[in-house]
């Protein structure tokens, strides 16, 4: 068996275009360098000694979710797992085979994300749970007690958890 003429991929970690200093924020909350804060030469985004090319900021009259189809065509993916949102809501309207939900959850509220995660599986077919344990505030460890009930409700619901585990910091 050859490789494949047209292989495909599904990508874990996509989203549509998007302001990014609103995005951003939460991240600048929890800088301790004056590089990351915001301020005369502050970084794209508080990470961004480590991602310099955190991409330009949407046209306001650009409709994102084609701009990111199109981009996932030119590279060969078939499907994205994008978090749970009104936008992400119509571009699975418009691609139902293509756009999958996952849902971000912050574990410093135990019964509001459990809350969540149930009603976004019921309403919405969500694939996975997401979370980011060190863009939390405060910051939580996977292996923190407060993690056991979402893990516990993702197990249940025969889905999986996708942590963000790779970023390093505070400088």
């Amino acid at each position: 068996m050859g490789f494949p003429e047209n292989p495909q991929a599904i990508d874990l970690m996509i989203a549509f275009p998007f302001a990014k200093a609103e995005v951003y924020a939460f991240l600048r909350e929890q800088a301790k360098d004056d590089e990351s804060k915001e301020g005369a030469g502050a970084l794209a985004m508080p990470a961004g000694y480590l991602f310099s090319d955190v991409g330009d900021e949407p046209d306001p009259d650009e409709d994102v979710i084609e701009t990111c189809i199109a981009a996932m065509d030119a590279v060969g993916v078939s499907a994205g797992l994008f978090n749970l949102n009104d936008r992400a809501i119509e571009a699975k309207r418009r691609y139902p085979e293509r756009v999958h939900f996952s849902l971000e959850v912050d574990p410093n509220d135990v019964m509001g994300a459990v809350r969540s995660i149930r009603t976004a599986h019921a309403d919405h077919g969500i694939k996975a749970v997401t979370t980011f344990p060190a863009g939390c505030s405060p910051q939580v460890p996977l292996s923190d007690a407060k993690y056991y009930p979402i893990y516990a409700t993702c197990v249940d619901l025969d889905i999986p958890v996708c942590p963000t585990v790779g970023v390093p910091g505070p400088r």
